[in-house]
C-alpha cells in the first residue's frame, strides 16, 4: 500500500521525529552546559525545550494537520503561546549574549541587573499586547483601557509586592550601592551579593544571609562603607590617667598603628576628646582597606594597647567609687627584684658589678610586656638601653636593600642592645616579638650612678662587649642567642671605652 507523502499521517510522523530529535539535543545541550557554565544559557535551552517546541508543534498539529482555519480559537490559542515563547525565548537570549558575559571593564557589565530584569518584563509585556491585537484582531486601545482598569485593581491587591517594585527602581537611577559593596542599614551590616526587583541580599560577616525588601531600603538611611573608596575610617576611644602625659599617650597610640597589620600607613591621628570622671578620653582614628577584617584589627589594636601600656607605665583607670572594704592578709608575692638579681648576675656584662651594685641594677630595671608582632626596637632610632629576655620569643630583623632579612631567633636567657645603653648608639637591627613577650629593660640611668661611683668598670664593659663582636662577627652566622647591636661595631677596645665614658660623662682621669 503506498502512502502520500504530504498525507497528514506522514507529516505527523515526521514532524514528531524531528521533534524528539531537537528535544533530545537541548537536553544533552541542558546536561553539558548545566554544569560548566552560568544558568541564563541553561534557562534559554530549558524555555527552546519546554515551551516553543511543544506550542510549535501543537500549533502545526492544530492547522496543517486537523484542518483548523486560522481564525478558531485553537489555533489563535496555539498561535499566541508559540508567540509569547518567542519573546521570552529571545530576550533571554539578547540578555546572555550581551550582559551575562559582559567582561568586566565594559559599560554592559556596569549595567544594572535589575535595570536588565525590567527592561526584559517591560518588553515582553508589550510583545504580549501586539501578539494579542494581531493574533486576536483586537483594538489596541480598547485593551490598553481593560489592561489600565484591571492593572488598578491588581495594584490595589498588591501594593506591597509594587512597593517594593518601585523602590527598586529609584535605588536603580539613583545607584547608593552595587554589588559587591559593604553597606549599613540600621544594625545590620552586610555585603551585597543581589539585587533583584524585590529585594537586595546582603551576606553578613558571620556568613549569614540577610533579605531585605527594596520598600525598607526606601525608608531607611544606607550607610556605603565601601564608597566613595574602599578607604575605611575607624574610631577608637581609650582612656588614660591624669597622672599620664597626654602628648607622651597619643604618641604611643600613633606608634602602635604601625605594627598593626591592616590599618593604612596614612590618616592616623589621635585627639584628645576629654576630662572625664575617672580619666581623659582619647580618640583613635585610623584608615583600613578591608571593611571585613574592621573587627579583627580593632581587637588587635585594643590588644596592643594593654602591652604599649604596660611597657611605658600609663594607666588604664577603674571607674572612682566609694567602696567600704574589710582589710584581708596580705598574700605571699614573688620578689621581682630578688628575681632580676639573680638574671642580672649571671650575665657576662655585669659579672664584675659587687653584689650590692647588682641589687641596685635591679631595682631600677623595668619589666615590660609585649605582644606577638610588636616592635621592641627599630633599626636606625635611637636608645639608651639594653633588654633581656625573660619569657618568648623574638625575631632579629635587619634591613637589606629593599627587603628585610631575619638575622635570628633569640630565646629566653638572651639580651640585646648593650651598645645602646653603654654608647647611646643607633639601634642597628629591630627586634619583633615572635610570640607573647615578656623583657627585662636596662636603662642608661640605672648604669649612671654605678659607672660614676667605678668608672673603671668602662673598661670590663668593653672588654665583655668586645668579646661578643668578636664571636658573632658573622651577621648571617647568628648563634641562638646573639645581641643584634654588638656585632661588627667600629671602635672597640680603647675606642670604645672613651665612647662609653663620653656617654655617661665621666672624666679621663677617673
Amino acid at each position: 500500500m503506498n502512502v502520500a507523502v504530504d498525507s497528514p499521517v506522514v507529516l505527523l510522523a515526521i514532524v514528531a521525529s524531528a521533534t524528539v530529535v531537537v528535544g533530545i539535543i537541548l537536553t544533552l545541550l541542558i546536561r553539558r552546559y548545566g554544569r560548566r557554565q552560568s544558568s541564563p544559557l541553561v534557562d534559554v535551552l530549558r524555555g527552546l525545550r519546554n515551551l516553543v517546541l511543544p506550542f510549535g508543534l501543537g500549533w502545526f498539529v492544530i492547522v496543517p494537520l486537523l484542518g483548523y482555519p486560522q481564525s478558531s480559537v485553537y489555533a489563535k490559542s496555539a498561535q499566541t503561546l508559540f508567540w509569547v515563547s518567542v519573546l521570552w525565548v529571545g530576550t533571554s537570549s539578547v540578555k546572555l549574549m550581551f550582559f551575562t558575559r559582559a567582561e568586566g571593564s565594559t559599560w554592559r557589565a556596569r549595567v544594572p541587573g535589575l535595570f536588565i530584569n525590567l527592561t526584559q518584563v517591560s518588553l515582553i509585556v508589550v510583545g504580549v499586547a501586539l501578539v494579542i491585537a494581531g493574533v486576536w484582531n483586537q483594538n489596541l486601545g480598547a485593551l490598553l483601557a481593560t489592561l489600565g482598569v484591571g492593572s488598578l485593581v491588581v495594584g490595589l491587591a498588591l501594593q506591597d509586592t509594587l512597593g517594593n517594585l518601585f523602590s527598586g527602581i529609584s535605588l536603580l537611577f539613583e545607584q547608593p550601592f552595587s554589588t559587591g559593596d559593604w553597606i549599613g542599614i540600621g544594625d545590620l551590616h552586610g555585603r551585597v551579593t543581589n539585587i533583584n526587583w524585590r529585594a537586595v541580599h546582603l551576606e553578613t560577616r558571620e556568613r549569614d544571609l540577610h533579605v531585605v525588601p527594596n520598600s525598607v531600603l526606601g525608608k531607611e538611611v544606607i550607610h556605603n562603607f565601601s564608597r566613595p573608596t574602599t578607604s575605611h575610617g575607624v574610631i577608637l576611644r581609650v582612656g588614660f590617667s591624669y597622672d599620664d602625659p597626654p602628648n607622651d599617650v597619643k604618641r604611643m597610640l600613633r606608634d602602635i598603628c604601625a605594627d598593626v597589620s591592616g590599618i593604612l600607613k596614612w590618616g592616623v591621628s589621635v585627639r584628645t576628646i576629654g576630662y572625664g570622671d575617672f580619666s581623659i578620653s582619647y580618640d583613635v582614628r585610623f584608615f583600613i582597606d578591608d571593611y571585613l577584617r574592621q573587627p579583627e584589627i580593632e581587637e588587635d589594636y585594643m590588644s596592643r594597647v594593654w602591652y604599649a601600656t604596660r611597657r611605658n607605665g600609663f594607666t588604664i583607670p577603674f571607674p572612682i567609687r566609694t567602696v567600704h572594704h574589710q582589710a584581708l592578709p596580705p598574700r605571699p608575692v614573688v620578689d621581682k627584684i630578688e628575681a632580676a638579681e639573680q638574671t642580672l648576675s649571671k650575665l657576662p656584662l655585669f659579672q664584675d658589678l659587687e653584689p650590692e651594685e647588682v641589687r641596685a641594677l635591679a631595682e631600677r630595671a623595668r619589666l615590660l610586656e609585649f605582644a606577638a608582632q610588636d616592635a621592641i626596637v627599630r633599626e636606625g632610632e635611637p636608645g639608651d638601653s639594653m633588654y633581656l629576655i625573660e619569657r618568648g620569643a623574638v625575631l632579629v630583623r635587619r634591613a637589606h636593600g629593599r627587603s628585610v632579612r631575619t638575622l635570628a631567633e633569640l630565646g629566653i636567657g638572651a639580651y640585646f642592645g648593650e651598645m645602646s645603653l653603654l654608647t647611646g648608639e643607633l639601634r642597628s637591627a629591630t627586634v619583633i616579638a615572635k610570640t607573647d613577650a615578656r623583657a627585662l629593660i636596662i636603662p642608661k640611668t640605672a648604669v649612671q650612678p654605678i659607672l660614676e661611683a667605678r668608672p673603671k668598670l668602662a673598661e670590663s664593659f668593653a672588654e665583655v662587649v668586645e668579646e661578643r663582636s668578636r664571636a658573632h662577627n658573622d651577621l648571617t652566622e647568628f648563634p641562638s642567642d646573639p645581641t643584634d647591636e654588638s656585632i661588627d661595631v667600629p671602635g672597640l677596645g680603647v675606642a670604645l671605652v672613651g665612647k662609653i665614658r663620653a656617654f655617661f660623662g665621666l672624666r679621663h682621669d677617673d
